[in-house]
């Protein structure tokens, strides 16, 4: 039969391709629902959006406690008191720029001022504490002295406390 076009049976793929479309429209329903009720983990997760404030903030108080030298404001305190507080007070710390070199202008412009505050608010309070103990260990010290001379004057007198 030559001059007959001859019958095409359906291939084998395109009964394979109708078998997993016909499944997947029956199992992607049923899959959906069991990702809904938390039975399934998600597929992907969003990739969390980096807000360039809130960043340069945290970077900010971070490098600033890297960088105040408590031990140093601490010493200060201890040794020229009230002085040492007002030094740290009135002393305006600058933000290390080489760290700012390729940022965005939002970034420098929210890092510069939450450093210094950052950088003076932990320079106060280590001078402070300083200050607090070279004052207690003063009133100590005059407490114990008072305390040894008043032994000695009794005990030299002979009078009874």
């Amino acid at each position: 039969m030559p001059g007959r076009p001859p019958i095409r049976q359906p291939r084998l793929t395109a009964q394979l391709m109708a078998l997993v479309l016909s499944t997947a429209m029956i199992v992607a329903p049923a899959a959906a629902l069991a990702n809904q009720a938390g039975d399934l983990p998600p597929v992907a997760e969003a990739v969390p959006q980096v807000d360039e404030r809130a960043q340069a903030t945290q970077d900010a108080v971070a490098d600033a406690e890297v960088d105040v030298n408590g031990g140093t404001w601490f010493v200060l305190g201890c040794v020229i008191n009230v002085y040492g507080v007002l030094a740290a007070w009135f002393t305006d710390p600058a933000p290390p720029y080489a760290r700012l070199v390729g940022k965005q202008e939002a970034y420098v412009q929210t890092y510069v001022p939450v450093y210094r505050s950052e950088a003076s608010s932990l320079r106060q309070r280590y001078a402070l504490y300083g200050c607090l103990a070279s004052v207690g260990a003063s009133l100590v010290f005059v407490t114990v002295m008072t305390s040894l001379s008043t032994n000695a004057t009794t005990t030299r007198t002979g009078a009874n406390p």
